[in-house]
């Protein structure tokens, strides 16, 4: 395997296993090129960025999660966090840019501030007191059977809850957004909690789930110029029905990945097939923004490639935690 793939399959052709999890099939609905490159040829960054949304909201589900999980004090464990990313931090050519420093200390500001108000806010709503955590950071996951156990569908959840009124439980998931606005439009449309609620259903774990809850923290210091609300809680109730749908629907996008991948295995172009979806959110969302181009002009793409990007697990993240 060279730096780069050369556009063989990370998981080699004909994979007799091909694990897909819902930011997967998020990415090829959104640009089939950067699932090409991403889930089927496994580039990621070579350099992890310490500022911008990833590493600050990384630290914050981890503390929520050390708090939830564990009984842990949620503010050390940012602290604790933060200092070990502000060690990595040194070592990248940003800590040589003032811009970039005064941005990553910002960010940490930001960070505990959010925590803090969170604390707050769930106390005085008594929204932890409404449920009791089951599970963190846990994976769920089944094998559709009309793929014959090559796929397996897979999530992993922030939190599992118990509605203490209902008995129901409840798939939590915490993010942190600039905006709520495109949340409040589009919640019950988003796909994620659908995802969990088919997974533990299909699982057959000992588990009824009538649905999940967002709970969302706004990046915003809370200073006298901000605009509340700075945290909000949104149910999203998910049917028998509903479920059916999105069950229908996800198989079926499932087979046109698979599709995909077996046309990318017979040596097709993925100029065909895994052609890109330009948009104006590739600027900020995309990591091959820049060198996108370079697919379509004649240019060395490889070599730009294998500057930046190296082969890694996409699904890394999801051996680490248990399954349920």
């Amino acid at each position: 395997m060279t730096a780069t793939t050369n556009g063989e399959p990370y998981l080699g052709k004909q994979p007799k296993l091909i694990q897909i999890s819902n930011s997967e099939i998020g990415t090829w609905k959104e640009c089939r090129r950067k699932w090409w490159l991403t889930a089927y040829r496994g580039l990621m960054p070579k350099e992890r960025s310490m500022v911008g949304p990833l590493p600050l909201g990384t630290r914050v589900h981890a503390a929520c999660e050390a708090f939830y999980a564990h009984g842990e004090d949620m503010m050390q464990t940012y602290s604790d966090l933060l200092d070990a990313d502000r060690i990595l931090f040194e070592e990248t050519m940003d800590a040589n840019d003032p811009d970039m420093v005064k941005k990553f200390n910002s960010e940490a500001d930001l960070g505990r501030i959010m925590l803090e108000g969170y604390l707050q806010w769930v106390e005085e709503e008594g929204l932890d007191a409404d449920v009791e955590v089951v599970a963190s950071e846990q994976i769920i996951s089944y094998f559709p059977e009309e793929f014959e156990g090559r796929v397996e569908l897979r999530g992993k959840l922030d939190l599992l809850v118990r509605d203490r009124l209902s008995g129901f439980f409840k798939a939590l998931d915490l993010k942190t957004a600039i905006s709520f606005s495109s949340y409040e439009k589009m919640y019950l449309l988003m796909e994620q909690l659908r995802m969990y609620a088919l997974l533990l259903t299909r699982s057959g774990g000992p588990v009824v789930i009538d649905g999940g809850i967002y709970r969302m923290l706004k990046k915003v210091k809370r200073t006298a110029k901000a605009v509340p609300p700075f945290y909000q809680q949104m149910n999203v109730p998910v049917s028998a029905k509903v479920l059916e749908s999105f069950e229908e629907r996800t198989l079926g996008t499932v087979r046109d990945m698979l599709d995909t991948r077996d046309r990318l295995d017979t040596g097709e172009s993925h100029l065909r097939i895994a052609y890109p979806s330009p948009s104006d959110s590739c600027s900020w969302k995309c990591p091959f923004v820049h060198g996108c181009s370079m697919f379509d002009d004649g240019s060395n793409v490889e070599e730009w490639l294998a500057d930046f990007f190296e082969p890694g697990d996409t699904n890394a993240r999801y051996e680490e935690s248990k399954k349920v």
